[in-house]
């Protein structure tokens, strides 16, 4: 069962950061200079109703985007409880 948990931790962290790297290759406008991570979330708040920004920008990404921190953050709530409690610590209160 440890092991597993430990699995499911390693696993969010490989969801959540594919699903950055995904998320900003199929946006097609994303630029580290200009947004913030979230932006590839929603691209209407992030382009202030630009309808212009908007087409340019590939809608794709928002829920490639939204999904990958959702199931991520799942994983990685399961993990870090099922690891506190075999633990017998208080730890996982903190993750």
């Amino acid at each position: 069962m440890y092991r597993l948990l430990s699995v499911l931790g390693i696993l969010s962290l490989v969801i959540v950061w594919t699903g950055i790297v995904l998320a900003i290759v199929v946006s097609g406008c994303f630029s580290l200079n200009m947004h913030a991570l979230s932006d590839l979330g929603d691209w209407v708040a992030a382009c202030e109703g630009d309808r212009v920004c908007m087409e340019s920008c590939n809608r794709l990404s928002e829920p490639i985007f939204n999904y990958g921190v959702i199931i991520s953050g799942i994983l990685f709530t399961i993990a870090s409880i099922g690891l506190g409690i075999r633990r017998g610590s208080y730890t996982w209160i903190l993750l």
